[in-house]
């Protein structure tokens, strides 16, 4: 697959079958069924997890829920990394308040102009001039979404709505907020990780001395196994709940779950 022209590859990878299968079938009235439903996903999706890691190492896969069909540009990569990535858990995330985040990804610089051409001028137009959140959405967003072009190629073509890449880049920011550090491996440029805001190196090895550069030689890592979808269930001591309290400088504004009393 290395020697294969990345066309190709992409070609292939798009035409594996996903292995999805029924896992439950609930009939009879609305609210019960659909609560059936429910537990059921929760056995499937739910991962426990003991305790925080301070460095969280992720494989960005090939496909998100945006590029069927597609290439994954370098905003799809950020929202996979610090949007889907770090926002699927029970409400404590699986890496801790300044943690480092490692993913493995080329970040190659392509976009599908028939998909995603609004997502071309916001990753080379706007994210050199900043990468605020708040700042993409007052002076942009109405521009992009108005845009007649975009709104042509919105209603009469294949392509994602103007300000699509604007909700993307929103997605990812509590990620983006909560972690103190994002190194990518492998990429095959420099300029794509550093418009993300991301660090890179070449090898999984020297992104984790990386990491430990700033986490400490002692750091908690985990590596992420992702299968199509994985929501972690994290459980703390009370000495780690306590810590994520607003009075302790915390960022979360209820008290974590008490499934740290289950598994202690």
């Amino acid at each position: 697959m290395s020697k294969t022209p990345r066309a190709l590859r992409q070609n292939i990878f798009h035409k594996v079958p996903a292995a999805y299968g029924l896992i439950a079938c609930a009939a009879g009235r609305t609210e019960l069924a659909h609560e059936k439903i429910l537990q059921v996903c929760r056995r499937q999706l739910f991962v426990k997890v003991r305790g925080q890691a301070d460095v969280l190492i992720a494989g960005i896969p090939y496909i998100s829920p945006y590029n069927v069909g597609s290439v994954l540009n370098p905003l799809l990569v950020q929202v996979m990394a610090c949007g889907y990535f770090f926002n699927m858990n029970r409400g404590v995330p699986l890496i801790k308040k300044g943690g480092t985040l490692i993913v493995t990804h080329p970040c190659m610089d392509e976009f599908d102009p028939v998909q995603h051409p609004s997502y071309i001028e916001f990753f080379h137009r706007l994210l050199p001039e900043t990468t605020d959140a708040l700042e993409l959405h007052r002076k942009y967003e109405k521009e992009f979404a108005q845009n007649p072009s975009y709104v042509h190629l919105y209603r009469k073509g294949n392509a994602y709505h103007g300000a699509h890449p604007f909700y993307m880049w929103y997605w990812g920011e509590n990620g983006r907020q909560h972690l103190g550090q994002i190194i990518a491996v492998g990429t095959e440029n420099t300029h794509v990780p550093q418009l993300l805001g991301w660090e890179r190196a070449d090898t999984l090895a020297e992104a984790i001395d990386m990491a430990r550069g700033r986490q400490g030689r002692n750091a908690n890592i985990t590596l992420m196994h992702h299968p199509p979808m994985v929501m972690t269930d994290v459980a703390l001591s009370a000495d780690e709940g306590a810590k994520l309290l607003p009075e302790h400088g915390g960022a979360s504004a209820t008290k974590p779950s008490v499934a740290a009393k289950e598994h202690p």
